[in-house]
Order: structure tokens, then C-alpha cells, then sequence
């Protein structure tokens, strides 16, 4: 099949997906309702479509979704908004309706929980007269790309991951792929859509765990910059025996940690024991300490995305398996480590971690699954955002007493 591709939503995703796609030779038309968007591609010679009049030509046979999926209303009790991504591929129906001929595939690029692609599926149907499988493709290949280097992120992939139940949608991917020379995973939609939030959910963890350390290293020995990193090592190599199978086992000994200095005085103590994990307190040397903390909140994670994916019947190991691969978090050791620099903590930000973080916990908990060791990497980063000044044990007890 030769590509004749839509980008629909040319954001910081869809732009740099469709400028990748066009330096390999292949024909590109960007749409969205911004008009200075579209105005800086244009600028830059690339082909581009108002997508408030129409989003697509008669031509077009590969349709890469990007809209925005927001977290709303703000603050932590944000669901997760697909009313832009619903109306989207509901209009994309109704035009391929017009011209019935062909096998065009819709790809779902942005940010959704599992199940999404599963009701888009029906959506297309209803709205294009087609038939996923017959005459229609549609598949969830979520992108796992950094705002600051998006393009050289899609170029070099460590993984493309494909969500699809029909053959010909897999095949046409793979094909589509296949110069990027990364690994092509090929799963459900759900294996797709949960490995894309727990990539996002990762990289929020790491950050909210070094802040963590930070603060309980000004209990144990006052210094949080020396801890940092033993602590980077040992993240990078816990994906080595963590992430490669089920966390049946979360009973831990902590024979290096000095008793009652750290998860007796931490947010995450409670957290840590509505996730199931028996924890034996030792007497050690304090200067060892920070390893087998993170162990400890590492073992948590990676239970917390077990419990989820359990609940929902997705493959959790591959999960784990994928975004080890895929996020920064296991791939960078600076990455997230920050925490403690100045005397002051590092909150997560920018467009995804926060609105994902709180809208997929809020997500889990409407399908009745309790997510309480990412309620405390949310609780944290928000203590992280409002801590204005360096304040010791104090002060760390009393946002315990808040909680």
C-alpha cells in the first residue's frame, strides 16, 4: 500500500509524526482547527488542511489521530476528556462515508485508557457505514515522544507498539514501520492504551521517588545530594529483576535501612501497605539505605501495575516488559533524579505527566480499581509544587498529619 497520510491534530505529536513520515518520502497533509498552526507548517512547505471545513481527501488512506484529550475540570478530581477525540473520529466517519472505496486506517495517537479504542471502533462503524476488518482499519499506536526532541524521539524509536484486531491493519504497519528498524509489538487495543499511560505514569514515579528520597535523606543524615546516586544506579538495574515477571512476592527485609527513619516517617508508608507489601524493618549503616528504599517503593510500582492490568485482563508482564523499553525513567539515569538540588524539591510537569497521573488514577477508580501508591506519586508531586521553602522533619511530618 502506498501511504497517503492525514495528520489530525498537528500539535507537538502530529507535527513532528507527519515531518518524519514526509522526510521518508511519503505524502503528508497536516489538519487542525489552529490556524497559526497551520500557518507555521505552511510556511514550511508542508501541505496542510483546515480541519474546521474538512479533514480529509478522497485519497487519503492513513488517517494518525492526535487530538487532545484532556484531564477536566483541573485539580485532582480531573477525569480524563475524550470529547475532542470522539468528535474527531465520529467527522472522519461521516467523510469517509463519501468515498466508500478503498481500506483507509485510522490510527489513534493520543493519550486514552483502555477500552477507548474499543467504542472509537464502534464510533467509525456507525458513522462511515464500514465495516472494521472489511473496509476500514483502525488501531491504537500510541507515541512515545518528549516535547523537547519529538522529532528525533519518532525517528528513533525503542519500540513501535500497534494495538489492532484485524490483519490487514497489522500488516499495513508493519510495512509502514519497518524502516525505523525499532521493534514492532503487536497487541490488543487495551495492551496498547495501558502500556502508553504506565510509560507516562513511569517517568512521573521516578521523579516523585527521588523527591522522596530527597526528603527522607534530611532524616536519616541530613543530605540528600549524597544518596542521589547509589539511588540512580540501582533504579537502572532493579528493571533487570523487577519487570520480568508477576510481583507475587512483596515480602521485603530492609536489613540496611536504619529502623523507624524511613517508612514510618514517609507519605508513602500508607500507601505501601494498602498495596499489600510486608515489610520487615532492620538495623544498617544509614549510607546504604537509599537503594533499598527505592527496592521497596520500586516492588510497590510495579505491584500497583500488576493490580491494574489484572483487573482489566491485560497482559501485565508485557506491559512492564514494553516500558522499560520505552520510558525515560529506566533509559536515563539523570532523568527524575533532581530532587534535593538547591534544598528544594523538583515537581513533574509540562502537558502529559500531570493531567495523566490524575486522570488515569481517577479513571482506575471508576472501574473499581484502588490505585493508592499513585495517589501518593500525585500526593507528593503536589506537596513538591507548593514547597516554597527548604523546611526539615517539621514540616514533613505535618503533610503527613494533612494527608
Amino acid at each position: 500500500m502506498d501511504h497517503n497520510i492525514a495528520i489530525i491534530g498537528s500539535g507537538v505529536v502530529g507535527s513532528a509524526t507527519g515531518k518524519v513520515f514526509a522526510q521518508k518520502g511519503l505524502s503528508v497533509t497536516f489538519a487542525d482547527t489552529d490556524d497559526s498552526v497551520l500557518s507555521i507548517l505552511a510556511n514550511e512547505e508542508y501541505h496542510v488542511q483546515d480541519a474546521k471545513q474538512r479533514y480529509l481527501s478522497d485519497d487519503h488512506n492513513l488517517i494518525l489521530v492526535s487530538v487532545p484529550t484532556p484531564t477536566s475540570p483541573k485539580g485532582l478530581e480531573g477525569r480524563i476528556n475524550l470529547d475532542y477525540l470522539q468528535d474527531t473520529v465520529t467527522q472522519i466517519g461521516k467523510e469517509l462515508k463519501e468515498s466508500p472505496q478503498g481500506y483507509p486506517i485510522v490510527a489513534i495517537r493520543s493519550t486514552v485508557p483502555p477500552g477507548t479504542t474499543e467504542s472509537i471502533e464502534r464510533l467509525l462503524e456507525q458513522s462511515s457505514a464500514r465495516k472494521i476488518g472489511q473496509d476500514l482499519g483502525l488501531c491504537m499506536n500510541p507515541e512515545f515522544m518528549r516535547a523537547a526532541s519529538a522529532e528525533a524521539d519518532f525517528a528513533n524509536p525503542q519500540v513501535t507498539v500497534v494495538g489492532t484486531r484485524d490483519q490487514r491493519t497489522k500488516d499495513a504497519l508493519f510495512n509502514l514501520y519497518s524502516s525505523f528498524g525499532a521493534e514492532f509489538l503487536a497487541v490488543d487495543y487495551r495492551t496498547a492504551e495501558s502500556i502508553k499511560y504506565w510509560h507516562n505514569i513511569a517517568n512521573a514515579f521516578k521523579i516523585s521517588a527521588f523527591n522522596e528520597i530527597a526528603e527522607v535523606a534530611v532524616l536519616v543524615n541530613g543530605s540528600p545530594l549524597k544518596v542521589r546516586k547509589g539511588a540512580q544506579v540501582s533504579f537502572l538495574e532493579l528493571k533487570r529483576t523487577l519487570f520480568t515477571s508477576q510481583t507475587d512476592s512483596f515480602t521485603l527485609n530492609l536489613q540496611e535501612i536504619p529502623e523507624n527513619k524511613l517508612c514510618s516517617n514517609s507519605m508513602y508508608n500508607t500507601a505501601l501497605q494498602d498495596v499489600g507489601l510486608n515489610i520487615q524493618y532492620g538495623k544498617g549503616d544509614s549510607k546504604h539505605w537509599s537503594g533499598a528504599y527505592l527496592e521497596l517503593l520500586s516492588l510497590a510500582f510495579a505491584k500497583e501495575v500488576d493490580t491494574f492490568n489484572n483487573h482489566l485482563n491485560i497482559n501485565s508482564l508485557l506491559v512492564k516488559n514494553t516500558i522499560i523499553k520505552t520510558a525515560e525513567a529506566y533509559r536515563n539515569p539523570e532523568y527524575g533524579t533532581k530532587g534535593g538540588e538547591g534544598g528544594l524539591p523538583v515537581a513533574y510537569g509540562g502537558s502529559c505527566l500531570p493531567k495523566d497521573t490524575i486522570g488515569f488514577f481517577n479513571y482506575a477508580k471508576g472501574k473499581n480499581v484502588s490505585l493508592p501508591f499513585l495517589r501518593s506519586i500525585i500526593e507528593t508531586n503536589e506537596w513538591a509544587k507548593d514547597f516554597k521553602n527548604r523546611v526539615p522533619a517539621p514540616y514533613f511530618q505535618a503533610r503527613l498529619t494533612n494527608r
